[in-house]
């Protein structure tokens, strides 16, 4: 069995607070690529793949409708990725 299968088969509860900072730290590396390589659906993937605590869940939400935006070509998309961007930063993120 895997580390991850375990995981998901564990009967511990999992910490909110471990769930928002591991959560940061993916949505940090997630908007890093997206800044080196240029795709957006590929961030916005890796973003709705996540776990998200519930207090991150508007952000997460942001993030995603921006990305999707910008994939899409959409007008606008870029002012709402900075936005979004910007509520990550003051929401504590990386």
């Amino acid at each position: 069995m895997s580390r991850q299968d375990a995981a998901a088969t564990s009967t511990e509860p999992v910490s909110l607070s471990a769930v928002h900072e591991e959560w940061s730290r993916q949505v940090a590396d997630i908007l890093r690529t997206l800044d080196a390589k240029g795709k957006a659906d590929e961030a916005r993937d890796r973003l709705l793949a996540l776990k998200v605590a519930p207090q991150d869940r508007d952000v997460h939400l942001a993030l995603a409708l921006a990305l999707e935006k910008i994939a899409e070509g959409k007008r606008g998309a870029s002012e709402a990725l900075a936005q979004a961007r910007a509520w990550f930063a003051r929401a504590g993120g990386l």
